[in-house]
């Protein structure tokens, strides 16, 4: 999903939240974690392509809509955000709970985004917010190859 959108979503659940009497400094931090997420776009395109220029990787993801062609952003994942959940609670740090509150929303978005466009992907949704089931699917990815070697013999 393009960041404009996860802006406009941010928005709303701030707004939203804001009638739940959030605090104005909370919800600010919530908005900026729901689009501040997306750093590790710009992290992988600086990685794999070389180049930091936030532009061409704003393109390059843009762009980015071929079937089972993906990145593993690893602050979307399910772990990630585990972690995240259990440093706020372990450190009993607000800051942490409210990024966490942002991300998991961002995630949460991302998530349905891709349960509407699912035909796409022949994958398993989940292997996008997961590392270990990313993890398990290029296992067995492995497993077919080898198999498929063995029966050519």
């Amino acid at each position: 999903m393009l960041p404009e959108r996860h802006a406009l979503f941010g928005f709303l659940f701030c707004l939203l939240l804001y009638f739940f009497n959030f605090p104005v400094k909370a919800l600010i931090v919530i908005f900026i974690a729901n689009i501040a997420i997306d750093i590790d776009h710009y992290i992988i395109y600086g990685i794999n392509k070389k180049s930091w220029n936030f532009l061409k990787a704003y393109k390059f993801f843009v762009k980015l809509k071929k079937p089972g062609k993906f990145y593993l952003c690893i602050f979307h994942t399910i772990e990630f955000l585990l972690v995240l959940f259990i440093l706020a609670i372990l450190l009993k740090s607000n800051y942490l709970f409210l990024i966490f509150i942002g991300f998991s929303f961002h995630t949460f978005v991302d998530f349905v985004d891709m349960l509407r466009m699912r035909k796409r992907f022949k994958e398993n949704i989940l292997i996008f917010f997961s590392c270990i089931a990313r993890a398990i699917k290029r296992k067995n990815e492995r497993k077919k190859k080898k198999a498929k070697a063995f029966k050519r013999r």
